[in-house]
């Protein structure tokens, strides 16, 4: 900081004490416009800014009356809401222990209520004692407990309030009887979340570390579910998570407390600068869009980006500030585009640019969503056109692995064989072998083939039997049948034994006789021979034996008493046809 602006910033400073202190502490000061600190803007939108106290009370004069965890409560509420959610230590308050008493709450109320305009958020947080009087319930600051005027009672934090007006206020207290505190303190524009109800007692143990409403307060804010599905997780639906868990929580320490809750806010209460209900509807020519925006900063760019895929690339973009529902640029949109000029539009992008008040203005939140996935594969079409991938196709590099896959995985999605040794990323992932690193010349599942030949076969580097036909990949290889097909039925051979049978008996299935003794393969098996032992084969049929002496000779006899009676037939016709008359 420059001398110039030390000096500006002293006389700001002595200008705005003296007008607090010359102001009653009952009524909310008041402040000329010219006095406001307005960061430089990005756009013609106002910024929307957020501002906040957090405040935290466990160690109170003496000992009798300390705590364990507040400063611990309030510490973690201040780093969420400077880490995630956009505030600065600048616009916070950050008040604990001895720092936390009543004259420094109502100073810091004070001084926010100078430079808080209309369109702002404002955030409170107590965590320390309170209690319940006769007609009314308190918080304690530091000092409160050997004076009572030094409490804050209901009627004060709506007071408060009053003095912070603007479009948001969210109070969340973590003490007994807290409860208590909305009915005086609530109206319009403010959401309560309190710890317990009026009568009870709030509860903090060590096994948490915080107060156990604090504890789940906080983790709300990651775990809480989107119960309407609008895409944002409201105060209401944190409320939800809260509230049944520190009810479950308590009931174990048998002394159960009921969180309550007020909500004065109109629709959703968002407290994270994010965008809900987002909906794109393609009709005709024109495309229909509506969406609520959330939260608070300077916004730069609120646009909307066409793509098609059959141009592989985007075509058209639209602003639309000028339409902004508000002068901050935060609200609902609702309202069409046209597209009329345009063909197969298939990918629709809305990104908003948010720059949060004494941010590094090089890291703005951007708020980004990508519709339209031609290809199914879980990547948008803007996506893979600004990362070079193929919108038209879900595998661009033709490697047997989706986009998504690669991109979100190791392997790259333009290349096929990343680490280049000549087997595909998508063989190598599917096989169990590393995509990353030349493995061609091991041999994964000890089969006897090469993962570089398995590849080549497009069998299974991880499995010796990639059919699961009870043949071994290697046999199959060696005797040319498919490793990928199940084939141990068939009989290429026809020579009666199955593929498999061939493998069980070492035959080869391409050759029906392979020991080559001129039986077939099938013929000795089923006759007990080795069909791989050329002088192993079954025997001939045995030939007829000669017949006994005496049955030949009988045989021969009759053969010739024949053969007499034939030739003595044949002579007597012979005579008697040459001693006829005429």
């Amino acid at each position: 900081m420059t001398n110039k602006n030390k000096y500006k910033f002293l006389i700001y400073l002595i200008l705005c004490i003296s007008l607090v202190l010359l102001i009653p502490w009952t009524n909310p000061p008041t402040v000329d416009s010219a006095q406001e600190i307005i960061p430089p803007q990005t756009s013609a939108l106002t910024e929307k800014r957020a501002f906040a106290i957090v405040i935290g009370v466990e160690d109170y004069p003496g000992s009798s009356n300390d705590l364990n965890y507040c400063s611990d409560d309030s510490n973690s509420i201040n780093s969420r809401l400077y880490n995630d959610y956009g505030f600065d230590d600048i616009v916070v308050h950050l008040l604990v222990d001895l720092a936390a008493t009543k004259d420094a709450i109502v100073d810091a109320f004070n001084m926010i209520s100078f430079i808080i305009k209309s369109d702002d958020i404002f955030f409170f947080y107590f965590s320390g004692h309170g209690g319940k009087g006769s007609f009314t319930n308190y918080i304690c600051p530091y000092d409160s407990m050997a004076d009572n005027s030094k409490r804050i009672y209901d009627t004060d934090l709506n007071n408060y309030l009053d003095w912070v007006s603007c479009s948001e206020q969210y109070i969340i207290i973590d003490s007994c009887g807290s409860g208590g505190m909305i009915d005086e303190a609530q109206g319009p524009n403010r959401y309560f979340m309190t710890a317990c109800e009026k009568t009870e007692d709030s509860w903090e143990t060590s096994a948490l570390g915080h107060g156990v409403f604090t504890y789940y307060f906080l983790r709300s804010f990651t775990q809480a579910s989107d119960s309407n599905g609008d895409g944002v997780i409201s105060m209401e639906e944190q409320y939800s998570y809260t509230n049944s868990r520190t009810v479950s929580y308590s009931t174990g320490l048998g002394d159960v407390q009921h969180p309550q809750e007020y909500d004065g806010i109109s629709g959703e209460s968002v407290f994270d600068t994010k965008v809900g209900s987002l909906t794109f509807i393609l009709n005709g020519t024109r495309l229909d869009y509506s969406f609520f925006l959330y939260g608070h900063g300077s916004i730069s760019t609120i646009q909307i980006t066409l793509c098609s895929v059959a141009e592989n690339t985007t075509i058209e973009a639209f602003n639309l500030i000028p339409d902004a529902p508000s002068s901050t640029g935060f609200g609902f949109y609702s309202g069409n585009v046209s597209i009329g000029g345009f063909n197969n539009i298939t990918g629709y992008k809305i990104r908003i640019v948010v720059y949060w008040y004494n941010h590094p203005p090089g890291s703005p939140k951007i708020i980004q969503y990508l519709f339209g996935d031609a290809d199914g594969d879980n990547l948008t079409d803007f996506f893979e056109i600004d990362n070079g991938l193929n919108p038209r196709v879900k595998d661009t590099d033709w490697d047997g692995l989706d986009d998504y896959f690669e991109f979100y995985g190791v392997t790259d999605p333009l290349l096929n064989d990343t680490d280049g040794d000549g087997m595909l990323d998508g063989f190598e992932v599917f096989s169990g072998l590393d995509p990353l690193t030349n493995d061609t010349g091991l041999d994964l599942d000890g089969d006897g083939l090469t993962n570089g030949i398995e590849c080549q076969c497009g069998s299974l580097a991880n499995n010796s039997d990639s059919d699961n036909d009870l043949m071994p990949d290697k046999w199959e290889y060696d005797n040319n049948l498919n490793l990928n097909t199940a084939d141990d039925y068939e009989d290429p051979d026809e020579d009666g034994l199955t593929n498999l049978e061939e493998y069980d008996s070492n035959t080869n299935p391409h050759l029906e006789d392979t020991d080559g003794d001129t039986w077939n393969d099938g013929d000795e098996i089923a006759q007990g021979t080795d069909p791989l032992d050329p002088d192993d084969h079954p025997q001939p049929p045995s030939t007829i034996e000669p017949p006994s002496t005496i049955a030949g000779f009988a045989f021969f006899s009759l053969i010739a008493v024949i053969f007499v009676s034939v030739l003595i037939y044949f002579r007597k016709r012979s005579l008697n046809i040459t001693q006829g008359s005429k």
